[in-house]
């Protein structure tokens, strides 16, 4: 059967070819410079397959593909596989990087079922030859229209979940059936030459997750305002006509500390004060959406674990639901 693998993805902005494999990319080539000027360390997070599905309905017993993936610095990454959308097997993905793996799961019976397979938020996928039973049934998944994109740091990216299905931004758009697409990137931060006006997508919401690393990258109260500024009334004008939700900087271990910036406070201070200038952003505060315990944070700061986020996603789910308006 052949199959084409660039209508197997989900939320995604544009597929490439490269090398004759396939790879599902989340961020413009726009926003990529945007966040390599920022930091050069950054352009190897803007490759992670944060929030990318392959999704299909078939009778196969088994599923097959190669992949490759680029270069990742990171100790696990792993597919999830869903069956019907609940939770059926985890398959570890070889990191050494740019070597062709194999990828093969299989199931013990032949009754239709929607299939989705989530790629790791913490490596860079490609594949190519993607298999199923012969003489299987087989319909690509429609994707749902107006996905909800995600712009954030390292905790939107993923970063401290064992399971790309257990980010937040994955369990928020599953408890609203919606497609999404996450841009987080580890170690961002306020900057509006990460957005990109030329995007052809409409979303049906937005949702920005940043304030944690400008308060520890940051020099200054002014430059700091000025940043938020900046990013606010581009993304405002990128997304005029839709709901934009701000979430202020979540509890860290150390949010009692004060550094040449001031205190965590003062950052969401000034979020506040520039989000309320436009009348389709709505504040969410951070601090209310999850535990207030340095144990639910994988490194005992600032991100948060499996079951943090899983209280995370719901809170917000509460705080959004019937503030998104479903096109």
């Amino acid at each position: 059967m052949n199959i084409d693998c660039c209508k197997l993805f989900l939320n995604y902005l544009d597929v490439l070819e490269i090398n004759g494999y396939y790879k599902a990319e989340r961020l413009s080539k726009k926003q990529k410079e945007g966040f390599k000027n920022q930091r050069e360390l950054l352009s190897v997070q803007t490759e992670y397959s944060s929030g990318i599905v392959v999704e299909f309905f078939s009778n196969t017993t088994s599923v097959q593909f190669d992949y490759k993936t680029g270069f990742c610095k990171e100790a696990f990454a792993y597919f999830d596989i869903l069956i019907d959308d609940e939770y059926f097997e985890s398959i570890s993905c070889s990191n050494y990087n740019y070597f062709k793996y194999k990828f093969e799961v299989n199931f013990n019976n032949r009754d239709k079922k929607k299939i989705s397979i989530y790629f790791p938020h913490s490596s860079s996928i490609m594949i190519n030859n993607f298999k199923i039973d012969d003489n299987s049934s087989f319909r690509y998944s429609e994707s749902r229209k107006n996905p909800i994109v995600f712009l954030g740091d390292s905790i939107t990216q993923g970063y401290a979940s064992l399971h790309p299905i257990n980010t937040y931004p994955a369990l928020l758009s599953k408890k609203l059936n919606m497609n999404f697409i996450n841009q987080g990137v580890a170690g961002a931060f306020h900057d509006f030459n990460t957005l990109d006006e030329t995007l052809s997508i409409k979303p049906s919401a937005v949702i920005s997750a940043y304030g944690t690393n400008d308060w520890s990258f940051i020099d200054s109260i002014n430059n700091l305002k000025s940043n938020i500024e900046k990013y606010f009334n581009k993304l405002h004008k990128q997304y005029s006509s839709i709901p934009i939700f701000i979430i202020t900087p979540i509890w860290r271990g150390d949010y009692l500390k004060t550094n040449d910036l001031g205190t965590i406070f003062d950052v969401i201070s000034i979020l506040i004060k520039e989000a309320n200038k436009y009348d389709n952003f709505t504040i969410i505060d951070g601090f209310e959406l999850t535990f207030h315990d340095a144990t639910n944070f994988d490194d005992m700061v600032l991100h948060p674990n499996e079951d943090c986020f899983k209280v995370y996603a719901e809170n917000l789910y509460q705080n959004i639901k019937d503030k998104i308006i479903k096109i």
